[in-house]
């Protein structure tokens, strides 16, 4: 009901649609092993870490056009090689829009969420429209209670 009553407010916020919990690897891992571990749980990415801090992020998209078009022998490179950084973040407590107006602003579609400096998740664009239909369900549900009151 939480996240109704945001929604009719029309504030929706990060933390109402991020995944977690977010999985990680250390810069200095092989790639082989993280892309291992994005296969095994069927993710898109991984926020890259050094001494336990995010630092950067490795996506599908990094390993395709950065690695294998580039013909490089990812066997023997490290996560650390091929991460994009500087890391893009973005608060819990912000709005879902203010997500998607990053997001197209840096042409990015994975954003990590920080909530007092520490990693509590990542938003998609795919768990934004994900929300969508609850979206469209709450809207009809609100204007059929208008109805019936009016």
């Amino acid at each position: 009901m939480e996240v109704y009553e945001r929604w009719v407010r029309g504030t929706l916020y990060v933390s109402d649609v991020m995944s977690k919990p977010v999985r990680t690897v250390p810069q200095s891992s092989p790639m082989p092993n993280a892309i291992r571990d994005m296969a095994n749980h069927r993710i898109g990415c991984l926020v890259v870490t050094r001494k336990e801090e995010p630092v950067g992020i490795i996506t599908e998209g990094d390993i395709l056009r950065r690695g294998l078009a580039a013909d490089l022998n990812l066997k023997t490179m490290k996560v650390g090689e091929l991460m994009s950084a500087p890391l893009i973040t973005i608060t819990d407590d912000a709005t879902i829009e203010a997500a998607a107006s990053m997001m197209t602003a840096k042409g990015i579609r994975r954003l990590p969420v920080l909530k007092k400096g520490k990693l509590v998740g990542v938003i998609t664009a795919t768990d934004i429209i994900r929300k969508e239909p609850l979206l469209v369900r709450l809207l009809d549900e609100l204007i059929k209670s208008k109805r019936k009151i009016g």
